[in-house]
């Protein structure tokens, strides 16, 4: 019998139309040769966990999968997060654990799907599976850039486990995610060695993205893909109408946030960190948005009495830089 082909978080797919009972699994991915047809685009398999604590990596790591199940489906990552945000009602620990080990993954699809290619026979299904393998891995081999693992291996490998025992979908396959698991950590010299030869596992990009780079930018195409696997920095306009870039400065070092200033207005965290955490964001002495942004406002050189249009304010930030101008009214 003729192979299934493998479903990889590359490329989002459109959902199956038709039926194949060698399958039999009503869980898989609707991308999946052989998997049963769906009345909607919506995954068969939505967050549901037992006896797992809600503070716990095993409730992150089975959230961050169910969002990397949704981008299987065809969903952008920022809208599956917000689905099971909506699904779950996380702590705000949790919330910034689950965006944050989803948001490692996709970073490393092509890496972490090599990885399992070569460690089992088949796709693990249903794709809740799938994805909480990769979401584990992700953690074990590390993003580039890091400067330390963001959990120590062990506890990887344990949380892991329970996060498949703790969901109906995925309980029956927890020995199964204990040994790829473990079988990564006695033999990662070899895997990676074996995988980084292949372009989508190196560059962690689907090989049709690293061709259209190639093509578009044939002298910069290394850097441009090595940047997109990076994490964004985190950027903080300062409102002029409460603070100074200096006073504020001075406010982090005193809390021990390493930052510096980028800009007329713009500090960056040496380190990103939840928003809720950051000295005076609730209070509104900073905002979110990127040092690039910030610039648009000075460059029209807006004085009082002038009305300014924003064809493009969703939510309006470079507009409100005009009117955090200590000299417009």
């Amino acid at each position: 019998m003729q192979d299934q082909p493998r479903k990889t978080l590359g490329r989002p797919a459109k959902p199956a139309r038709s039926t194949n009972a060698a399958s039999g699994n009503a869980n898989g991915s609707t991308a999946r040769a052989g998997s049963t047809s769906r009345d909607s685009n919506k995954p068969q398999v939505e967050f549901e966990t037992v006896e797992v604590k809600a503070d716990s990596l095993a409730f992150s790591l089975v959230g961050a999968a169910q969002a990397v199940a949704y981008v299987l489906e065809g969903t952008a990552l920022p809208q599956a997060l917000a689905r099971v945000f909506t699904q779950t009602n996380p702590l705000p620990q949790a919330r910034g654990a689950i965006q944050d080990i989803a948001y490692r993954t996709m970073r490393q699809v092509g890496r972490v799907d090599a990885l399992l290619k070569i460690m089992t026979n088949k796709t693990p299904e249903p794709a809740l599976l799938y994805s909480l393998l990769c979401c584990a891995l992700t953690l074990l081999v590390g993003n580039e850039g890091d400067e330390e693992k963001a959990y120590e291996e062990f506890v990887v490998v344990d949380q892991a486990v329970n996060a498949a025992t703790s969901s109906p979908h995925m309980v029956f396959a927890k020995g199964m995610v204990n040994a790829v698991l473990r079988r990564y950590l006695r033999e990662k010299d070899e895997l990676l060695k074996l995988v980084m030869k292949q372009p989508a596992a190196a560059w962690n990009y689907p090989q049709w993205w690293v061709d259209q780079c190639k093509a578009a930018y044939p002298q910069d195409w290394q850097a441009i893909l090595s940047c997109g696997n990076h994490a964004p920095p985190l950027t903080l306009r300062v409102n002029q109408r409460a603070s100074t870039v200096a006073a504020y400065l001075e406010l982090l070092a005193s809390q021990q946030i390493g930052a510096s200033q980028i800009g007329p207005f713009a500090v960056r965290l040496d380190r990103p960190m939840p928003v809720q955490n950051i000295p005076g964001f609730e209070a509104g002495v900073v905002s979110v948005q990127d040092a690039a942004a910030q610039l648009a406002a000075p460059l029209l050189d807006v004085q009082a009495g002038m009305r300014v249009l924003d064809a493009c304010a969703a939510p309006a930030a470079r507009l409100a830089i005009c009117w955090n101008w200590p000299i417009l009214n």
